[in-house]
């Protein structure tokens, strides 16, 4: 059973490094809002996708879950596409973390260009469905 207020604080703690300055809990454990510096490249809701795919790596012990895989195979010729572009986010999030934010430490450590991971990054902005790529 995961101590929720340890994984905030953790949590936290990371986001940090991405330009999360503060951010508000709910009782049940739901991020209420966030305070962001000028160089944070996160909105709230991808903020949030990152909250939820946290609780799901702490509990699972996997980012990319059953019901992933039967969700990407719903869809005809889609599957390999949808996962693959699950697990390069998972990457980029993870190197944007280890840089601190900083794309082009990110993108060298990944072996990405610098133009493809800030493509992938706005990208997961304009998504709608960011939850499914973090």
């Amino acid at each position: 059973m995961l101590n929720i207020k340890v994984e905030q604080a953790y949590f936290t703690d990371h986001v940090k490094a991405l330009g999360v300055l503060k951010i508000d809990w709910t009782e049940n454990g739901s991020i209420q809002s966030i305070q962001r510096d000028t160089t944070c490249i996160f909105r709230f809701d991808q903020v949030e996708a990152l909250w939820d795919t946290w609780l799901k790596a702490k509990t699972s012990g996997i980012v990319l879950c059953e019901n992933d895989i039967e969700s990407a195979i719903a869809v005809e010729g889609t599957a390999v596409k949808k996962i693959l572009s699950h697990i390069e986010m998972a990457i980029i999030q993870k190197a944007l973390i280890f840089s601190k934010g900083n794309q082009r430490l990110a993108a060298d450590q990944i072996g990405m260009s610098r133009t493809k991971l800030g493509y992938r990054v706005r990208g997961v902005k304009s998504n709608s469905s960011v939850r499914a790529a973090a």
